[in-house]
């Protein structure tokens, strides 16, 4: 599971509405290098098939209150361009600790960054029972909490609700540097010429 959920760390493509450089969260630094957060916060490199490298972070500088993990993004030329933050949720079938953690984490954003584009709405469809919050989530179409915020150059931050099974969630911060599109680019690039060499 935790396997799954670290290619999904990966894949989670580059915010649409990133158009802003935000600082690096918990006392981190943009284009810091793998062995960098090795040596200097216990990372560990999470095995993934992916050209970007997967690192869980396990002594940031500073972490952030009730977050449980917070895994990096780094690219070999542009070092860390993604920070992931996560709050995992246990035993919280109606959504309760899930929505007040989101909404107390969009309150801080927001305050810093401006208002963000927010997407909020449960049980439209098959999961509509208010114990099966977090069904929901994890079924496209009936439920999402999504915030995205929008500074003025290149990067991106956004946040939000996901769900697994009943009662089992996380709420996920994403920072994204100016650089990981770039790097997003130029990966697809790449894939794109060896896709032309191979057919």
């Amino acid at each position: 599971m935790k396997y799954i959920i670290c290619i999904m760390l990966l894949l989670v493509g580059g915010s649409t509405w990133a158009n802003g450089n935000f600082d690096a969260p918990a006392g981190l630094q943009w284009g810091e290098k793998g062995d960098s957060l090795i040596q200097k916060y216990q990372a560990v490199k999470v095995d993934v098939d992916s050209p970007l490298e997967l690192y869980e972070i396990k002594k940031p500088p500073i972490l952030p209150d009730s977050i449980s993990e917070i895994y990096g993004t780094v690219d070999k030329k542009y070092g860390l361009v993604r920070v992931i933050l996560i709050k995992v949720i246990h035993n919280d079938a109606f959504g309760h600790e899930g929505i007040e953690s989101y909404k107390r984490y969009k309150k801080i954003l927001s305050d810093k960054y401006g208002k963000p584009e927010s997407y909020e709405y449960s049980g439209r469809m098959v999961y509509k029972n208010k114990s099966e919050f977090y069904e929901c989530l994890a079924y496209e179409g009936c439920g999402g909490y999504s915030s995205f915020f929008s500074p003025s150059n290149d990067g991106g931050l956004y946040m939000m609700l996901k769900g697994y099974r009943r009662g089992e969630g996380e709420l996920r911060i994403i920072y994204e540097s100016k650089e990981f599109n770039k790097a997003q680019k130029e990966m697809d690039s790449i894939s794109e010429e060896k896709d032309k060499a191979a057919l």
